[in-house]
């Protein structure tokens, strides 16, 4: 079974904000999930392959959404 958590998990597991998630889900750069209520969940796997993309250098403090980019859109 796939580990789903919810936006604030997200954004302190990535250590971005909130506002960011939003933002690359608004744009379209990123998939979320949605409950039949609404709620947002991201997979811990994609989250994590995000996060290597972050370790890896392919992340611009003042581009948050390039992360998105160059792991979502795959």
């Amino acid at each position: 079974m796939r580990r789903l958590i919810r936006i604030t998990e997200s954004s302190k597991y990535l250590g971005v904000s909130a506002t960011a998630l939003r933002r690359w889900v608004r744009d379209g750069l990123c998939p979320v999930m949605k409950s039949p209520g609404g709620r947002w969940f991201w997979s811990v796997a994609l989250l994590d392959e995000i996060k290597m993309n972050m370790l890896e250098g392919n992340y611009a403090h003042t581009e948050p959404a390039s992360v998105a980019d160059t792991v979502c859109k795959q």
